[in-house]
């Protein structure tokens, strides 16, 4: 019977139930890592880095020019100051408000909602101005 061939094969039940549920479990976690690279596959967000042609800043936004491409901020970017500490508000230290800066390194990219679309700058790079 299926039972007795159970029992010879797997020792007992206990055992047998031990190991659907570890398959099941990695199934689970397998399926979990899957699904998470399908959903941050496409939409995630990469910018490229540029070095940016000119940056100019107002009282609260600016812009960084990269060849033809204005990339536009509404409020200051985060930054990377000269001691490689990540900020994620305040003024970059190397592009001060009211200001035209040449050269610096920033992440920019095209960001879509829907079919419209606007080119913004999400970092500068302040360690080597």
């Amino acid at each position: 019977s299926s039972r007795r061939w159970l029992f010879e094969r797997w020792g007992d039940t206990s055992m047998l139930r031990n190991s659907l549920f570890a398959l099941v479990a990695v199934l689970v976690v397998a399926a979990a890592f899957g699904a998470g690279y399908v959903i941050r596959g496409s939409s995630s967000l990469h910018p490229a880095i540029y070095t940016a042609d000119r940056c100019d800043t107002g009282e609260t936004g600016g812009s960084c020019f990269v060849g033809g491409t204005g990339y536009g901020f509404e409020t200051p970017p985060s930054w990377t100051d000269s001691g490689s500490v990540f900020h994620d508000s305040g003024w970059p230290t190397c592009m001060p408000q009211m200001s035209s800066v040449k050269g610096l390194r920033i992440a920019a990219d095209w960001l879509y909602v829907g079919s419209v679309g606007k080119a913004v700058v999400f970092w500068v790079d302040c360690r080597n101005p």
